[in-house]
């Protein structure tokens, strides 16, 4: 019977200072699992988040829900569980958590299988997978497939089982070349694709097998030694020592079953680099460079380029991450003073839509970015894009929030900005409605401005802000302009009222144009 555990199901959610690259590439983090004990080598696929923990004493396997923010405990058996892994294979197969298990006084491997076409931990049923006399170790799983490291034949092999069809399969011999092959993986890279570090050369090289046609692939035989390879459905990644420290390189495939492949230099710093990632197009990775351990990541921008950019630089040591689709990746954190599971959503596009990628703002703390690049907003895909109602043409946007803790007036303006900026508020981005929670509700534009007077172009708003609410600021440029921008919050109405602003509202617009025209525009009528 499952058990449901709820120590660490609280999901705090903790914004990262934006990354300051071309992109806007920046990091939200949210604390996973942070007990009191030790949570380590984590892995992730879609919803499920996995690790070994060691709050009962020894090591068992315990599992997270994104979607249910639900904890569980997978497997506490007597004696260490431990290198759990999960993936989520085709639609088709079963999922299936495996971890490593000294249980019978040797290493073997235990899984926990949920049925094809569920995506509920509370469905699964554990199932042992190899408990061979000899030690199998470091396991893999892809959906329905597992592999792991057996030394049956008295050094290290590889070996699989694909559970198909409801009935109990036969190992399979991946690789039992000369020499140790270790530390394999599962992808989906043009075909199911077994990859791991082999030494048959005299020292570590790269390795791998298509399941389809069962034949080897040589993925890199460099000087010096190549480990801890990981896979996605672009290629493949591992860290390299080949330059006399610990690099990443990445080999991304060009043609059917990687027959062609393009190489690339992810990370070549003077410092160490280890333990990647890669699932999709974004390889992550554990750097020293800072003098402790942080998150790094490298974005494909094509087969052949990409762009590094940081994704957790916390106190204390971010190591292990794992990448998964959906821009979400897991990492081990020691920041509370002990090992910890934290996640971060990776906002690939900047802070170009209204969601939680916003870009928080702190009063009296001016942020400086940019809109070249970015994108327009849609509240509905099947309507155009939206625009500011005191704005022309401003389809290119950023979005920020701003999350008062008590109420009161608050000024944002964009005073020394690169461009003729247009500034608006709104109550939400889209949010469910209380009356009808299956429906959306359309964010309502609170506050707006163009010009704060006629000799700047600066915008500046005023609101009467409620503490504990979030209001989501748009930035936009005037007739589409985009380029650098300022922006600060101030508690406290503006000093000096917005001139353009004729009427009163809050906005300025074409209404204050027409008063501004009636009054001194028109003809004197005596």
């Amino acid at each position: 019977m499952l058990n449901q555990q709820f120590v660490c199901f609280v999901l705090v959610i903790l914004l990262a200072q934006p990354v300051s690259d071309a992109l806007g590439i920046h990091t939200i983090e949210k604390e996973i699992c942070t007990d009191l004990n030790s949570q380590i080598n984590p892995d992730y696929t879609m919803i499920f988040i996995v690790w070994q923990d060691n709050r009962n004493g020894d090591w068992d396997i315990y599992a997270y829900d994104m979607d249910k923010q639900t904890e569980y405990a997978i497997c506490t058996a007597e004696g260490n569980q431990t290198n759990p892994t999960i993936e989520y294979g085709l639609s088709i197969d079963d999922l299936i958590i495996a971890w490593q298990d000294d249980r019978n006084g040797n290493n073997d491997i235990y899984g926990y299988k949920i049925p094809r076409g569920e995506l509920a931990l509370e469905l699964g049923s554990e199932i042992a997978i190899c408990t061979d006399p000899c030690d199998q170790q470091n396991p893999a799983a892809w959906g329905s497939y597992v592999c792991w490291q057996d030394n049956r034949n008295g050094d290290w092999d590889i070996y699989g089982k694909i559970y198909e069809h409801g009935e109990e399969p036969n190992d399979l011999i991946i690789c039992d070349r000369e020499g140790d092959q270790v530390n394999a993986n599962i992808c989906h890279c043009m075909g199911i694709l077994f990859i791991w570090q082999d030494n048959r050369n005299g020292n570590w090289d790269i390795y791998g097998c298509h399941l389809e046609d069962q034949n080897e692939l040589t993925i890199c035989t460099e000087d010096g030694n190549q480990v801890n390879p990981s896979g996605g459905p672009y290629g493949f990644s591992w860290q390299d020592d080949r330059n006399g420290n610990n690099d990443i390189y990445a080999s991304f495939c060009t043609y059917v079953f990687c027959s062609e492949r393009f190489d690339v230099d992810v990370c070549t710093d003077s410092n160490s680099q280890m333990y990647p990632s890669n699932r999709q197009e974004i390889v992550a990775w554990q750097d020293n460079r800072n003098g402790d351990w942080d998150i790094y990541g490298y974005k494909m921008l094509n087969y052949y380029t990409g762009t590094e950019f940081v994704i957790s630089a916390g106190a204390g040591d971010q190591i292990k991450p794992v990448t998964d689709y959906y821009n979400w990746l897991v990492w081990q954190d020691n920041r509370n003073g002990n090992d910890d599971i934290y996640a971060g959503y990776l906002c690939l596009s900047g802070n170009d839509d209204c969601n939680e990628c916003a870009i928080e703002l702190f009063n009296d703390q001016p942020y400086f970015g940019s809109t070249e690049g970015m994108n327009p907003t849609y509240w509905d895909h099947d309507e155009p894009p939206i625009t500011s109602s005191c704005g022309f043409n401003d389809f290119i946007d950023v979005w920020h929030v701003y999350k008062p803790v008590t109420g009161g007036p608050i000024t944002i303006t964009t005073e020394g900005s690169a461009i003729d900026t247009i500034l608006s508020a709104f109550n939400s981005c889209y949010e469910d409605s209380p009356s009808a929670p299956d429906t959306q509700q359309e964010p309502i534009e609170l506050a707006c401005n163009d010009d704060y007077c006629l000799e700047n172009v600066g915008s500046k708003v005023t609101l009467d802000a409620v503490g504990g609410k979030s209001y989501y600021i748009r930035v936009s440029g005037f007739n589409d302009q985009s380029g650098d921008y300022k922006i600060v919050v101030k508690r406290g109405a503006a000093t000096d009222p917005i001139k353009s602003d004729l009427n009163g509202d809050g906005k300025v617009n074409w209404s204050d144009f027409a008063i501004f025209a009636s009054e001194w525009l028109m003809p004197d009528s005596q």
